[in-house]
């Protein structure tokens, strides 16, 4: 979906495997050469089962052609969700299978990545009003779907809407709850409750949500 060079991060679990061309000043044991020959889904099955963090740097010549075929071997969807703020600072969360999460789907065929993002947040939250202002972030996590290992990549924007909107969870997509979080109320009612990844996204962008 992209053609210049970049740097792709992919969650296993706990770990974070992120593919690029530069190893910067790097312990060796941080470091996994990849070949046109590497097993990815051997190499994230491992981490899979990994139950501690850990970052490790996947290093390539050309980290776009890896991504390719990284998407070739493993079942790849691609996917669109939103950090989306109201007037009060507060960050738009749903509960799925009863741990918390942002509000993402999957991209229909022919459909702008940024539209994408729009429609999910409003089907899953039953949210009318919804303003995307940016593509903040975009990262992989791996997963396991009747014993198949699959690949999403999901592309992060920041969005605005408003607190007096009536929140209506999307129950046929398995969400029971949908609310607005403080700042202050992250740490005792998400941190403990959620998946590395999305806890990892949060911090990296809270001055954007809680701060302008």
């Amino acid at each position: 979906m992209e053609n210049q060079t970049q740097t792709y991060t992919i969650f296993c679990n706990q770990c974070q495997l992120i593919i690029t061309d530069s190893g910067f000043e790097l312990s060796p044991k941080d470091i996994l050469p990849l070949t046109d020959s590497s097993n990815f889904v051997e190499i994230f099955t491992r981490y899979q089962k990994k139950r501690f963090p850990q970052t490790v740097w996947l290093l390539t010549d050309e980290p776009n052609k890896t991504f390719e075929k990284m998407c070739l071997d493993i079942d790849c969807i691609y996917a669109a969700g939103g950090l989306v703020v109201n007037e009060k600072k507060e960050l738009l969360m749903i509960k799925r299978f009863g741990i918390w999460d942002l509000p993402k789907g999957k991209i229909e065929m022919d459909e702008a990545i940024e539209v994408a993002a729009v429609r999910e947040v409003q089907e899953e939250c039953g949210l009318k009003e919804v303003k995307s202002i940016q593509l903040i972030d975009s990262f992989s996590h791996t997963f396991f779907q009747k014993g198949t290992l699959n690949l999403k990549r999901t592309f992060w924007y920041l969005m605005e809407s408003n607190s007096n909107e009536v929140l209506i969870p999307q129950i046929e997509e398995d969400i029971t709850e949908v609310r607005w979080v403080k700042e202050s109320e992250l740490e005792s009612l998400v941190k403990n409750n959620t998946y590395h990844s999305i806890w990892w996204l949060i911090n990296q962008n809270r001055s954007l949500i809680f701060l302008n």
